[in-house]
């Protein structure tokens, strides 16, 4: 397999890290069971930090960044996957401690990779009614420790009521006539994303076991707490 190229992060010092893309073949990759070609792999808050050296995020001196991906299966030695299938891999500290997305392939453990399959009813499509069926349409994260400023963490006070606001991507979609609005909230979208120990900790990447703990959350609706969401409605002056 010819060379490709891959965005490597070195941490050269406590405070700074250099990010530079570098040359790699497969032998140069981490062990895995699953070698992907990569198609996609997104940039989010995490990749952010490890690439500028913002936050401690690295778990080992040099590591091929981007924490998710998404591509095809290029060959596997795992009978769960076969060349040709479309595969995401996220989770499991990829692109902080193994390897990740930002390189022309990926070599990944088969227990960290989910197959993406796009399954069709059997009877045609366009006619099946999809009673019941929640499409997200837009989601983002947002931890409370920075609620009043990126620049210091601060531990949540208990028992108090916190305002929050919440910006999600911007997406243009149409709700149909009949259809409903939810908003789903949730404190945590492990294993997408990073658990939540729910205790404030200097760095969640160092948190131990005794740091998780079964928290409960409430979101007020009420005059005096008006929890809400602001939409724009495209050609709402014209009609």
């Amino acid at each position: 397999m010819d060379k490709f190229k891959a965005f490597r992060i070195t941490q050269v010092d406590k405070t700074a890290v250099k990010a530079e893309f570098v040359e790699c073949g497969l032998d140069d990759l981490d062990a895995g069971q699953v070698v992907i070609k990569v198609a996609y792999s997104d940039v989010n808050y995490k990749d952010a930090l490890a690439a500028t050296g913002k936050g401690r995020i690295l778990l080992r001196p040099s590591c091929i960044g981007g924490i998710d991906l998404s591509g095809t299966v290029v060959s596997s030695s795992d009978a769960r996957f076969a060349k040709g299938d479309a595969v995401l891999g996220v989770g499991h500290e990829i692109g902080v401690k193994h390897d990740g997305g930002y390189a022309g392939y990926a070599r990944l453990p088969a227990d960290w990779v989910v197959k993406l399959i796009d399954v069709f009813p059997d009877d045609d499509a366009s006619s099946l009614e999809m009673s019941g069926y929640e499409l997200m349409v837009s989601a983002d994260i947002f931890r409370g420790r920075y609620r009043e400023s990126y620049e210091v963490a601060r531990p949540l006070e208990a028992d108090q009521v916190l305002d929050y606001t919440l910006p999600l991507p911007q997406v243009d979609h149409t709700f149909q006539p009949g259809h409903r609005l939810m908003v789903q909230v949730q404190s945590t979208w492990f294993p997408l994303y990073d658990r939540n120990p729910q205790t404030f900790v200097p760095n969640i990447f160092e948190a131990r076991a005794g740091d998780f703990r079964a928290q409960t959350h409430r979101i007020y609706r009420s005059a005096q707490y008006p929890s809400h969401l602001e939409l724009d409605v495209l050609g709402a002056a014209q009609q």
